[in-house]
């Protein structure tokens, strides 16, 4: 059940105006003052209209909230301003840092000299300060990763932590390994969306080469499990994707895997050719495979379940209209309103669409671990709350790509382990939750060709390309 507005044609065009004319005016509206202001004017317009279409008031401001702020990102990101009032629209978080397996390449490796690079602690997200990640950004976000650097499924509030993030209408998924005792019944009920296992063997010999410390039976009992309990919930959730990375020990156990993942009714197994660690143990070499990509296994099921039904929601009302009510130049804090256009300049879209937690509150940039000789914690969110996406090495990590010479004056004589890690950064990771393919998914789920055109949830969520461009 998708919880997409149901409308008739007489709705059509209404919310597309809308937002179309503030669409219309990104390339061409170079002040930031104005360009929000016409935000301001288009949330309420389209709350009206999403209302009118026949949503909630409740639900109707917030799917605006979440739509405009998608505008107002993509106009910051085509002008590269450092300062922005648009909030991620991807959060990426890990309940806990830690993890029980040591696997080569990880902050968790077994390598001693290998895991004392990064700069990692231990620990687990409070449910205090879960909520107020939710409170801070919740409203604006599509969706929420639990899962970076920690095994997630140790944190035994994990349940509750997704059922609440459903309130706010976000997609959830989280990555495990899966080689742990946990509540598969209580983790169907949150409404998880989407679930990565990371097993990549089909032999606890060839299994505990690379995952170091984990249990290939009960990895396989989990599996079955989950989707014994999903059956009995008569849910399509969490769709299930196991994820099997190849490496020389492993490459005759693909198709055994692809069979046993069949037999256990997992959705999807995904065939993949990961980073290289032999730097770490150079008895694990990386090797590809002729199966590599996705096998989908069950044609026809769905990563969306009831509670992706607004309708069966408890929807965080006040908060909604606290948000709806305030202007989004405020939502710039002490920072800068004017700035100079740089649509020219490249960038990165972490820096525009998602924001990064860890389990003991450390704002990090991307999904990229902390270590000791490079600046990649920008901050605490608990200092920072909702403005943690203007923190200071933020702002100076946009600038490093807008304008390279006022980044040089800004930080000075600053040595590189000081300055944001962005400025120097050579890598370009995938994204978890991508805005073009997943918040562009959810989005045509939410509000429906019948309420917003193709092209104009193109134009939200397409950052890459020209307004208009396909």
């Amino acid at each position: 059940m998708s919880g997409e507005i149901e409308t008739g044609r007489g709705a059509t065009g209404t919310a597309e105006s809308a937002l179309r004319s503030l669409l219309d005016a990104i390339p061409a509206t170079t002040s930031k003052g104005e360009f929000l202001a016409r935000a301001d004017a288009a949330g309420r317009d389209l709350a009206r209209r999403f209302e009118a279409a026949g949503g909630s008031t409740e639900f109707a401001r917030l799917l605006a909230l979440k739509t405009v702020n998608l505008a107002v990102g993509r106009y910051h990101y085509l002008h590269r301003h450092t300062n922005v009032a648009s909030r991620p629209a991807q959060l990426l978080l890990d309940p806990v840092n830690n993890c029980h397996l040591g696997c080569p390449g990880c902050v968790h490796s077994r390598n001693r000299a290998v895991a004392a690079n990064y700069d990692w602690p231990g620990g687990r997200m409070s449910p205090e300060a879960f909520e107020r990640a939710l409170a801070d950004f919740g409203l604006y976000a599509f969706g929420v990763a639990f899962y970076n650097w920690g095994e997630p499924l140790l944190h035994k509030e994990l349940p509750r932590f997704v059922r609440a993030a459903k309130s706010y209408l976000l997609h959830t998924s989280l990555s495990s390994n899966l080689s742990l005792p946990f509540d598969a019944e209580a983790l169907v009920a949150s409404g998880l969306n989407f679930l990565f296992v990371a097993v990549d063997g089909a032999s606890q010999e060839s299994y505990e080469r690379f995952r170091r410390g984990g249990d290939l039976r009960l990895c396989l009992d989990n599996m079955t499990k989950l989707v014994r309990a999903r059956e009995r919930a008569g849910s399509t959730v969490p769709y299930i994707l196991w994820r099997f990375l190849t490496f020389e020990h492993n490459l005759h156990e693909v198709d055994r895997a692809i069979e046993i993942a069949r037999d256990l009714g997992v959705d999807q197994i995904s065939i993949s050719t990961p980073f290289a660690v032999d730097w770490d143990d150079p008895g694990v070499r990386v090797a590809r495979s002729e199966r590599e990509g996705v096998h989908q296994l069950r044609p026809g099921a769905t990563f969306k379940g009831p509670l992706d039904d607004w309708r069966n929601l408890a929807l965080p009302s006040e908060e909604i209209a606290r948000a709806a009510a305030t202007p989004w130049r405020e939502r710039l804090g002490a920072g800068p309103v004017e700035e100079a256009s740089a649509p020219a300049a490249g960038t990165c879209g972490w820096l525009y669409q998602s924001l990064t937690l860890d389990a003991v509150g450390r704002v990090l940039p991307c999904c990229m671990p902390p270590v000791h000789d490079l600046h990649r914690v920008y901050g605490r969110h608990d200092e920072a709350g909702a403005g943690a996406f203007n923190l200071e090495d933020y702002r100076l990590s946009r600038l490093a790509f807008a304008d390279r010479a006022a980044y040089e004056r800004a930080i000075g004589a600053r040595d590189v382990s000081a300055a944001p890690f962005c400025a120097v950064c050579d890598q370009n990771p995938e994204m978890s939750y991508d805005v073009e393919r997943d918040v562009g998914r959810d989005l045509r789920l939410l509000a429906p060709e019948s309420v917003l055109s193709d092209a104009t949830v193109r134009d939200l969520t397409a950052w890459g390309d020209p307004l208009g461009a396909r």
